[in-house]
């Protein structure tokens, strides 16, 4: 009897504590949410799946075939030209930083005699970041190479 008596007792207790009930209510309202939340994500997972299922193929000889391989090549096109436009604008910018670093060199490279500031480090240098620019196409960000050794 007293086995079947303590459960009762402990719920009566439970209940009694305004505390517990609130602890329990948000529990059960948050395994609601948990509940109608997976059973959403799950519904839509379906959707994007079917969604992004591809359509059928058509068949070869009919017309929808043939605009179908059009738009592809296309697309194929499109690709292309936004990779050989990304290109260019790279090789522009190496050819102007290049530039730049070739009016650097040639304007600290001394004009004929040597005054007594100058030394053949200037000379060296500039041949040091005329190699790195030959090798690497730009001066890196962190001015490694010839530039930092100068420094």
């Amino acid at each position: 009897m007293t086995l079947t008596m303590f459960p009762l007792k402990a719920l009566q207790q439970f209940l009694r504590n305004p505390l517990m009930i609130r602890m329990a209510l948000g529990l059960a309202i948050f395994i609601c949410l948990f509940l109608v939340g997976s059973v959403l994500i799950r519904k839509m997972r379906q959707q994007i799946t079917v969604e992004m299922s591809p359509a059928g193929l058509p068949q070869e000889g009919s017309s929808a075939f043939g605009f179908a391989a059009y738009n592809g090549v296309i697309q194929q096109l499109r690709e292309k030209e936004k990779g050989l436009q990304r290109l260019l604008e790279a090789e522009q910018q190496c050819s102007t930083s290049a530039g730049i670093i070739h009016e650097a060199v040639l304007a600290n490279l001394s004009s004929g005699g040597r005054s007594p500031g100058q030394s053949r480090c200037k000379i060296a240098f500039g041949i040091r970041i005329a190699a790195d620019v030959q090798s690497s196409r730009s001066v890196p960000h962190g001015h490694t190479g010839a530039l930092a050794r100068w420094r």
